[in-house]
Formats: C-alpha cells, sequence, structure tokens
C-alpha cells in the first residue's frame, strides 16, 4: 500500500471516528459528562450544563439546557454554532448563538482591559437572543441590571438590534457596520424614561435629576471611548442636542459634552435644585417631580429640604457646556441661558452661568468643593442692566437694575446651606421709575392714591426715582439691610429690617416720608413680617393707633377737624443719592467672610 493510500484510509479513519463521535453526541447521556468534562477543563471556574446534545443531523449545532457558567452568569436553553477552526484570524469560535431566558454577569471594569464588547466579538458572530438579564457589577458591589428583550444581529459587524430596559428607559439599538474603522462599532440608539440620572447610573456614570426624556443618539465605540451625537432629544418641555464623549481609559470615566436647546421651558431645571416647578396641566412631569411637589405642599418652608448626592460625583469628571438659543420662563422674560461646568473629582467649578435678556444679564460663578462636610459653595456674580419688565415687574416699575453678589455656604443639603449664607448682596439704579399709585401707597398717602384710581388713565404714570440703593450683608443666613432706599419726587422711602433663611423670616419695615403736602396720609411704617412662604403687610402701629383716636376726638368736635391727623405738611428731604450708591456698590466689593 502506497503512502498516499495509507494517509487516504488514516483520514478516512479519523473522519470516521469523528463522524461516530458527533453521532453518539445525539444523546444526552453521552453529550452531557462530555461537555460537563470540557467546562471543567477549559470553561469558567464551576461550570456545567444540566442537558445537552449535538443536534441531528445538524452536528455542528450544539444544544443545552440549564448552563451554568459559574461567576459569569446562566441560561435556560441555547444552540451554540461551534467552528473548530475559531483559532484562525477572522473567524468565531461560536458563529451562531441562540437561547432565551438567561443571565449574564459584567464584573466590575478594569481600566487596563479590553472592553468587554471587543472581547465577545472574537467568540460570538450572530446572535438571536431573548429574555436575558445583563448585570453589571459595581466595585462597591452594587448591581446595575440591563434585560435585553431580544438582541438580533451580528456581535463581529455591529449590524445588531436590541430592544431592552433598564434603569428606567426603555433602550432600542440599531447597530451599524463600519468598514472604514477598524475594531469600531457605531450605530443608532433611542433611550426613553423617567430621570436621566437612572439610565447614567446604569451606565457607571452620574447625573443630575431630571424631567422625562426621549433621545435619539448616534454612537460609536472605539477602544475605550464612546462617541455619542444627541440628533434629537427631549428632557421634559425643553429639546435638547449636541455631541457628548465619555472615555473609559481611567478610574474614573471622563465626560466632554457641549449641548445646546432651541427652546428651554427653565421649568425643567427646577427638579435639579429640589424644586418642585413645572408640575402643572400640560406639564412634562416625572416621578422625581410629583416626590418635590408632594414635600413642597406638606411643608410650610419655601426652600426645599433636599439632601444632595455628592457621591455622584465619584463616578464622573469632566466638561459639561451648555447653550440655550431661547427660554420659556413663567415669572422672568430670559433670552438665552450658557453653563460651563467642569467636574474633578468633588471638586465643581461652573465657570459660566450666565443668563441673558432682552437687555442686560446676569453672570454667576459658582465653586463647589464637595471634597469637606460639609460642602463649601462660594458663589459671587452680578447684575448688569437688567430691564424691571425682563423680571416682570413692569407693572410696578420701570428702568434698569445693576447689582453684584458675592457669598459663601456651607452644607450638604439647601436649607443648610441658606442657614449659613455669608457675604454681600447689593443693588442699585440711576433711572429707576415707581408707578405713581404704588409710591403714594407706600408712603401711606391714601389721599393721592385714591386720586389717581378715580383719574383711571393715570394709573400709568410712573414717578421717576434719583436713585435706588439697596444692600444687606449676610451673616450666618440672616441678611441685615444696610441701606435701603427710594427717593422718588414725591416721597423718600427708607427699607431696614432683615430676612432671616435660617427659618425663613421677615422682619422689615417700610418708612416713606412724603416731600409734598398731602390730604390723606396715614403715619407710620408698613411691617413686613411673616414667612417666605407665607409673607404678612401691617400698617396698624402705635402711630397709626394714635393717628385714629385723633380723628376720632376731633371729629366728636365737628366734622372737617377729624381730616387734620391725615394731612402730611410734607417736610422729607432727599437722600443722599451718591452716598447711598457708594454705600450700595462698596457692600458689593467687600469679600465674604470666611
Amino acid at each position: 500500500m502506497t503512502l498516499f493510500r495509507r494517509a487516504i484510509l488514516g483520514l478516512a479513519v479519523f473522519l470516521a471516528i469523528i463522524l461516530l463521535f458527533a453521532l453518539s453526541m445525539t444523546w444526552s447521556k453521552i453529550a452531557t459528562p462530555v461537555v460537563n468534562k470540557g467546562l471543567n477543563w477549559w470553561g469558567p471556574e464551576n461550570s456545567r450544563v444540566e442537558r445537552a446534545r449535538l443536534r441531528f443531523p445538524q452536528l455542528y449545532i450544539l444544544s443545552v439546557q440549564s448552563a451554568d457558567i459559574g461567576s459569569h452568569g446562566n441560561i435556560s436553553t441555547a444552540d451554540l454554532s461551534y467552528n473548530p477552526f475559531g483559532v484562525l484570524p477572522g473567524l468565531a469560535w461560536l458563529p451562531k448563538v441562540e437561547g432565551g431566558d438567561g443571565r449574564f454577569v459584567i464584573p466590575p471594569r478594569d481600566p487596563e482591559a479590553k472592553p468587554v464588547v471587543l472581547d465577545i466579538r472574537n467568540i460570538i458572530n450572530k446572535v438571536r437572543l431573548s429574555g436575558i438579564d445583563i448585570i453589571f457589577k459595581d466595585r462597591d458591589g452594587r448591581d446595575r441590571a440591563l434585560a435585553v428583550s431580544s438582541a438580533v444581529g451580528s456581535v463581529r459587524s455591529g449590524e445588531i438590534t436590541v430592544s431592552a430596559t433598564g434603569g428606567g428607559a426603555t433602550i432600542e439599538i440599531t447597530g451599524a457596520r463600519d468598514d472604514t474603522s477598524a475594531g469600531m462599532l457605531g450605530g443608532t440608539l433611542r433611550v426613553r424614561g423617567d430621570n436621566v440620572k437612572d439610565i447614567a447610573a446604569l451606565a457607571g456614570l452620574a447625573a443630575p435629576d431630571t424631567p422625562p426624556y426621549d433621545l435619539s443618539i448616534d454612537y460609536s465605540l472605539r477602544g475605550q471611548t464612546a462617541d455619542l451625537d444627541i440628533r434629537n432629544g427631549t428632557v421634559g418641555d425643553s429639546d435638547v442636542s449636541g455631541p457628548m464623549s465619555v472615555n473609559f481609559a481611567g478610574d474614573v470615566p471622563v465626560l466632554d459634552a457641549n449641548l445646546s436647546s432651541q427652546n428651554l421651558d427653565l421649568d425643567d431645571l427646577g427638579i435639579v435644585f429640589g424644586i418642585p416647578v413645572g408640575t402643572g396641566e400640560g406639564e412634562t412631569v416625572g416621578a422625581e417631580q410629583q416626590k418635590a411637589k408632594q414635600a413642597f405642599e406638606q411643608s410650610d418652608r419655601m426652600i426645599p429640604n433636599v439632601e444632595i448626592d455628592f457621591d455622584r460625583l465619584d463616578n464622573i469628571d469632566g466638561r459639561i457646556q451648555y447653550q440655550a438659543q431661547s427660554v420659556k420662563a413663567a415669572s422672568v422674560n430670559m433670552t438665552g441661558l450658557a453653563l460651563d461646568i467642569n467636574i474633578d473629582g468633588r471638586l465643581v467649578e461652573a465657570r459660566q452661568i450666565e443668563a441673558s435678556f432682552p437687555q442686560g444679564q446676569l453672570q454667576a460663578y459658582v465653586t463647589l468643593d464637595a471634597g469637606q462636610s460639609p460642602a463649601r459653595a462660594d458663589v459671587k456674580g452680578n447684575l448688569d442692566n437688567i430691564t424691571m419688565e425682563a423680571l416682570a415687574l413692569s407693572g410696578l416699575a420701570q428702568g434698569n437694575i445693576e447689582g453684584d453678589f458675592e457669598f459663601t455656604t456651607y452644607g450638604n443639603n439647601f436649607r443648610d446651606a441658606a442657614a449659613s449664607a455669608t457675604g454681600d448682596i447689593a443693588l442699585w439704579s440711576t433711572d429707576f421709575r415707581l408707578i405713581s399709585i404704588g409710591s403714594e401707597l407706600i408712603g401711606l398717602d391714601l389721599g393721592e392714591a385714591f386720586m389717581l384710581l378715580l383719574a383711571g388713565e393715570e394709573k400709568t404714570d410712573f414717578t421717576p426715582a434719583r436713585c435706588v440703593a439697596f444692600a444687606a450683608q449676610l451673616e450666618q443666613g440672616v441678611g441685615v439691610i444696610e441701606p435701603g432706599v427710594i427717593d422718588t419726587a414725591d416721597s423718600l422711602i427708607l427699607l431696614d429690617g432683615s430676612l432671616n433663611f435660617k427659618d425663613e423670616t421677615i422682619d422689615v419695615d417700610v418708612r416713606a416720608d412724603a416731600k409734598d403736602a398731602s390730604l390723606g396720609s396715614l403715619f407710620g411704617d408698613i411691617s413686613l413680617g411673616g414667612s417666605f412662604r407665607d409673607p404678612s403687610v401691617s400698617v396698624i402701629n402705635e402711630e397709626t393707633i394714635l393717628q385714629a383716636g385723633l380723628t376720632a376726638l376731633l371729629g366728636a368736635l365737628t366734622g372737617p377737624l377729624a381730616a387734620l391727623p391725615f394731612i402730611d405738611t410734607g417736610d422729607a428731604k432727599d437722600a443722599p443719592c451718591g452716598n447711598l450708591m457708594a454705600r450700595a456698590q462698596a457692600a458689593a466689593d467687600t469679600p465674604p467672610a470666611q
């Protein structure tokens, strides 16, 4: 027998043995222990199957039931198409995997390791899966679950469609091949849910609370970097779009986001601070907003008692830029909003907070150090030529307001922070005009106010003010007004008192001295009291009581004399505007106490 014939005979015998072995593996009594032995040698620790066999006549398909792959998970049923030449480049060990009702565990991310998805691509090509729970393990031992209802397509090429739920969201992924970029996966992603915070946590990232959202995103995964481009999205009643990238190469993911909105509904930012705005009829409202609204309704306080979760900062570094082209706000007329926020560990720097108005703008800068306990926040900013109309106060006053503020707070919740606020606030105006009837009423000049009401068309007249100056010094949550002056042609209006942010109480006296003689003036102060949530106004004090007593006495003698106590001779002097403006601006320039 020639050597060639011997080789042919040997190959035939070898193939026959393989065929006989494969045929024997169609019986589960033989296949199950063989598969378990192979798993014991080459598989993950503690791996085993309850039942296994090759399908006939497709002897390249291994059917298993109740497969346990140790700490990596399990699957109820699976059909695995295997390729003995999977060791060759460009080939997968498992050309096709079909299965359902399983659970797979992804261990905590190792910054030195390749992304899990790339490892899977070297083993598996096509998949058809349903009812699979993917469990992501955090380093602190917490689990994050993604329930995959279906996954169909090629893992290797990236052409795969996935439907899943997790992090309170519905997720739809449509992968697309990208032959021009080796080693890259890409496609489109649509994610809808109640709160961005939850879906960010699922991805191992951090985000603030938000209203419900619906985002359509183009994505690409290359190495340790995920590039995301929000093509079309809404958060609450606001649109959002723009690119983001997340780099997973370090110990903490690094985010770089540059987002924008054509139309921002300012209410949608309220829940970030635990404020229950935007919960009315016609608003898009989530569970967190409803919870904040319920807490607000059950409280007698204005400042929300919201504990800030600074632990989220341990899961993200990076920079977030945001620009709103137009703003819908219930109480102010804003035309734009710009934010530039940098996160480095537990140090957050808001390098830019800029609110634009039809005229003027507000700028603020905030540094939050959550690395200390309680957290420290340094806030400073200014108002530049903002109109009263922009602040929705044009019915009461006209003109522009300028100002500065700078203060420091300590606290891990908003109430503690407000109660510790220390610094200065100052506002001033040189073209302020107060509505005439308002000026008379503040001055308790009921006679002139009554005449203005009778005139009808005069109700929109405004009284120019030579100056407006307001300064308040904050010390441990108590703001003492020094000074507060509105100097009009009719009256010199003085404000004196304090605002207490610890218990949210008001204790302010408003006194107006008339400059013109008038019939119908009440002598005495207006007292502003009560709380931020339920303020009160009182004009009854010792002077007005005495005045009423004199009126009754004179009225008993003769009718016309009863009007004498209400005649104001108008002897008030003009305020020293230059000094007051200088004091207000100087108060704004004083650094807060450390």
